[in-house]
């Protein structure tokens, strides 16, 4: 959970801070997906909790990655982004596959998609507390 910043009481907001922050102007957001660049995000802006939120957007295992890539893949689906999403060359040009990678099991027998769910909220709570 972020906490709240004085003075700042929306996105926009938010967003004027961090862009206020550089020497030279920024026109772009940060890659929110990234760890590095939220977390810069957050101090740049002022966050209370932000070493808390570094911790938990860098965690180890955190499934975030795999989520992103998934994502680009079935908002931009093409050869490149199903070979990200799958981390394999194997599947170019195999779309219908991949639904079912997702619904396979991964380690210790826990479905792939329920695994990453899970390891989010353990972040999340991490993060909370």
């Amino acid at each position: 959970m972020i906490a709240p910043v004085v003075g700042v009481g929306c996105r926009q907001l938010a967003l004027d801070k961090y862009f206020a922050s550089f020497k030279k102007p920024k026109a772009m957001e940060p890659n929110w997906y990234s760890a590095k660049e939220a977390s810069d995000a957050a101090q740049r802006i002022g966050t209370l909790n932000k070493g808390d939120l570094a911790a938990a957007l860098g965690a180890a295992g955190s499934p975030a990655d795999d989520l992103r890539r998934v994502r680009n893949f079935y908002a931009h689906r093409g050869q490149n982004t199903a070979i990200r999403a799958l981390g394999t060359s194997a599947m170019v040009g195999k779309v219908a596959p991949f639904v079912h990678e997702l619904n396979g099991f991964g380690p210790g027998g826990e479905k792939i998609f329920s695994g990453w769910i899970r390891g989010l909220r353990e972040i999340w709570v991490a993060a909370a507390m």
